[in-house]
């Protein structure tokens, strides 16, 4: 359940086209402000200013059967953007850009994990705390 980042327009692109966006449901989203030390060096190096969002998906049709988003800093955060698929792009700076303008989602970084079906109901995770489940 290791943190995998969108670094570059390739990820991006692998991430939207391994989820059936149209089967998937959203089960959770959280924002907030937070100090992200389960995130990478680099993740952390960005300030406190925007709101980081977490979206929980259940993903239908899929061997890994949970999906959790982290938008780190975001400028826009419109739900209703990823719900067709996350067609967008990232820039130079690995800042990504998801859907049209004041319509969609930008932030500084994309993280994602695949949990395994159940997760969610282990006491030791939750969405709150974004530290590896053991």
């Amino acid at each position: 359940m290791t943190w995998q980042s969108v670094d570059r327009q390739r990820d991006l692109e692998e991430l939207d086209r391994s989820v059936t966006w149209e089967d998937a449901d959203v089960l959770e989203i959280h924002g907030g402000k937070s100090l992200r030390s389960h995130f990478s060096v680099e993740v952390n190096r960005r300030g406190l200013v925007a709101l980081d969002y977490r979206v929980l998906l259940s993903v239908a049709g899929s061997e890994r059967s949970l999906l959790e988003l982290a938008f780190v800093e975001c400028d826009e955060f419109n739900p209703a953007a990823f719900r067709v698929g996350l067609q967008g792009r990232v820039t130079t700076l690995m800042q990504v850009e998801i859907g049209p303008v004041l319509q969609g989602i930008r932030c500084s970084r994309l993280l994602y994990r695949w949990l395994p079906e159940g997760e969610v109901g282990n006491p030791r995770y939750s969405i709150d705390d974004p530290g590896q489940s053991t």
